[in-house]
């Protein structure tokens, strides 16, 4: 972490010269250096394969679903804070976070399809790991 030092002989922690040069530090490094976060979602992924595979159907949907109600939400804020003559810059990170959301949900549909497709999908030999059988009525749900 950048440490700030005082800009002004005396001035208190709190000062506005102090947390604007604290907050220009922090957005400069978060802006331009991209690096990897392990949002619980990846770690779940990671251990995916433990559950089997109609019960991640049924989990992926679910999500699905409340990422359509969070999609919903943002945009809701989206569309009235105009009105009430907030500028679309002071909410640039719930555009990103709408942005991340209808990804997540893009690949939420790929996996649930890549669990599901009768012939090329990965729901038999995932459902045999496990000494279950392969049914193809996750796949009509989708």
């Amino acid at each position: 972490m950048t440490r700030i030092a005082p800009v002004t002989v005396g001035a208190s922690p709190r000062s506005p010269t102090l947390v604007g040069a604290a907050c220009a530090s922090g957005c400069a490094s978060g802006s331009s250096s991209p690096r990897h976060e392990y949002p619980h979602f990846v770690a779940a992924l990671s251990l995916i394969a433990a559950l089997p595979p109609g019960e991640v159907v049924t989990l992926l949907r679910r999500r699905l679903d409340r990422l359509a109600e969070q999609r919903a939400e943002i945009r809701t804020l989206l569309d009235n804070t105009p009105a009430r003559g907030v500028p679309g810059l002071f909410l640039v990170e719930e555009d990103y976070r709408l942005d991340l959301l209808e990804a997540e949900s893009a690949f939420v549909r790929w996996f649930i399809d890549q669990i599901t497709h009768p012939e090329t999908g990965w729901g038999r030999p995932w459902a045999a790991f496990h000494g279950e059988p392969f049914t193809t009525e996750e796949r009509q749900q989708s």
